[in-house]
């Protein structure tokens, strides 16, 4: 199979946020581009993160809100419970996440950024190895940038895989599972439990630390442990998660401390993501690394941090009311 060589300027890997950005204002300073990505464009913030929880958390609030209007009224007005079809959700919210994606990729071409789609093997500081379709395309740039974005980190007592999924499916259901255990009080693993229990399902939390959003001030932490509490969603804090146990369709979560989940059909757990340099598959360590005989910084990899200061533009220079000739 023969290989295909190309070069550039500027190689960016991976279509996230920090990668799709960088590209475009290279683009529009006329800085030959090149951009890898191994998915869809958007990263995780578009495709799996930010845009569609937060559809999904949309029309999570506008069930559970239906929901409050059936049953007894003082006004004499009633309504029936109100169902909801899991299925034309999910495809809204994909929709809404294929419009702004092609957004990007619109963006990309519009500046002159060359998109190569495959995953990306870093041979040393200056060379990117690319799987196209079956066919090799070894790239040559004089500067690269890794923005290799995240990926859901699985627990060892709970590899993913059946019940056990990540962040991911838990945002692509095909149905609604009776129970929800969210492994993690972080921000992910809360809105997502909040949005699942809205639509109906029972949640349970699991943290190990002794209070939720650890990383917040703790007067802001307040209203959101009250509105758990007003939801109905049961917080394990100082626990960790040991496994599942039990058989088939019954699962539960065991625990350090005495508690113990009881078991319920279809019940899953949700691991928090975490940073990780893993979508570029890098030769060698993954931390800073220097080819051999190399007696410059500028030759060494550096994971998720930009090698290439771009220029910017000047500023205006514009003359405040007070300084203005009168």
């Amino acid at each position: 199979m023969a290989m295909t060589h190309s070069s550039t300027t500027l190689l960016v890997v991976g279509g996230g946020p920090g990668g799709y950005v960088a590209a475009i204002r290279a683009g529009q300073l006329g800085i030959p581009t090149v951009l890898v990505e191994g998915a869809d464009l958007g990263g995780t913030c578009l495709n799996i993160g930010c845009i569609p929880s937060k559809a999904l958390i949309h029309a999570a609030d506008a069930f559970h809100q239906a929901t409050s209007y059936a049953g007894e009224s003082p006004l004499g007005i009633r309504t029936g419970t109100p169902t909801i079809a899991i299925a034309r959700t999910v495809a809204w919210k994909d929709a809404i996440v294929g419009r702004l994606t092609g957004g990007v990729g619109a963006l990309l071409k519009k500046n002159g950024v060359r998109v190569v789609n495959g995953w990306a093997r870093i041979l040393d500081g200056k060379t990117v190895e690319v799987d196209v379709g079956g066919e090799p395309l070894r790239i040559r740039c004089e500067h690269l940038l890794l923005a290799t974005g995240s990926q859901p980190v699985e627990l060892t007592s709970m590899p993913f895989g059946g019940n056990v999924v990540s962040s991911t499916e838990v945002l692509a259901p095909s149905t609604l599972p009776d129970h929800l255990v969210v492994v993690g009080a972080g921000y992910i693993g809360l809105e997502l439990g909040i949005a699942y229990r809205k639509l109906g399902a029972r949640v349970t939390i699991v943290e190990s630390a002794g209070r939720a959003l650890l990383a917040y001030d703790e007067e802001l932490v307040k209203p959101v442990a009250a509105s758990l509490k007003r939801l109905g969603i049961a917080v394990h804090l100082e626990a960790s998660v040991l496994g599942l146990a039990g058989q088939a369709d019954k699962r539960a979560g065991a625990m350090h401390r005495p508690r113990h989940i009881p078991p319920a059909l279809r019940t899953r757990s949700l691991a928090r993501p975490r940073s990780r340099t893993s979508r570029a598959l890098l030769v060698g360590q993954s931390r800073l690394r220097c080819p051999p005989g190399s007696t410059s910084s500028s030759d060494c990899l550096l994971p998720a941090l930009p090698v290439l200061r771009l220029p910017m533009p000047p500023r205006p220079v514009c003359s405040s009311p007070a300084s203005s000739p009168t």
